[in-house]
């Protein structure tokens, strides 16, 4: 290891940050389904159709990309924090290295 890599410490997320995005999530999820109860009860079929699609994306890329990001990151053995070399990543060395 060279002397320019510093051991970063674990991240830690305050408690704001934290009850702001529960407070984001709870809000949208307030939102998506006073939206569909209007919507899919409505008896428009093609507006039924985009909620149940805009459903589906909010299912496949929130709630389960969200799911398998963590294991994700134990399987692969990244934290999002650098390389498993300890070395620091970034776009120009990735680049000079390939």
């Amino acid at each position: 290891m060279s002397a320019d890599i510093v051991p970063q410490a674990p991240l830690k997320t305050d408690r704001t940050t934290r009850r702001l995005l529960v407070a984001v999530g709870v809000y949208s999820i307030l939102l998506v389904g006073l939206l569909n109860l209007i919507v899919l009860h409505s008896g428009k079929v093609k507006d039924r159709a985009i909620f149940l699609m805009a459903d589906g994306m909010i299912f496949l890329w929130i709630i389960v990309g969200g799911l398998l990001t963590p294991v994700l990151r134990k399987v692969t053995g990244h934290g999002g924090r650098g390389r498993r070399d300890g070395k620091r990543w970034s776009l120009k060395r990735a680049t000079i290295e390939r």
